[in-house]
């Protein structure tokens, strides 16, 4: 019985984050895996729930400004409806420039509520702005946040 719970567990965990069962993950840094491919801006746009109003996913940045190549890092805090920190929730981070958006998934989370993920900046334009956001299923709810940097010359 726990065996097939834990199943049915991974399979919505995994559909809930949009990742394909097929999907190759590569490690690309501290805290992070990255699926293979880049998606052309514009593309694979999925709309979820919004996030329960007593729950939280917080984003923030390392750098705010950072050249081309280089790493950054993105860290996240999950917090419940009791203001304390979720454990073991796995989180999908997209970072979305002028030449695409690449996934990676950080966590899971751990006992405060937080995962880590560095990921190479990667070439885009100078002074253009990266958004990355962060989604986490929680409770059966999709749970945003996101951050934004600026890439300097």
């Amino acid at each position: 019985m726990r065996r097939c719970l834990m199943a049915v567990l991974l399979v919505v965990l995994v559909l809930g984050l949009g990742l394909r069962p097929q999907t190759a993950l590569a490690w690309s840094g501290e805290g992070c895996w990255q699926e293979d491919g880049v998606v052309q801006p514009g593309a694979g746009r999925r709309t979820t729930l919004n996030s329960a109003a007593a729950t939280r996913l917080l984003v923030s940045l390392r750098y705010p400004i950072t050249g081309q190549g280089g790493m950054q890092t993105v860290s996240v805090s999950l917090v419940g409806s009791d203001g304390r920190g979720v454990a073991g929730v796995l989180v999908r981070i997209s970072v979305k420039d002028n030449r695409g958006i690449r996934y990676y998934t950080a966590g899971p989370t751990n006992a405060g509520g937080r995962a880590v993920c560095t990921f190479p900046v990667g070439q885009a334009a100078p002074g253009s702005r990266v958004v990355v956001e962060a989604l986490a299923i929680y409770r059966g709810v999709a749970v945003r946040g996101s951050a934004s940097y600026l890439v300097g010359k």
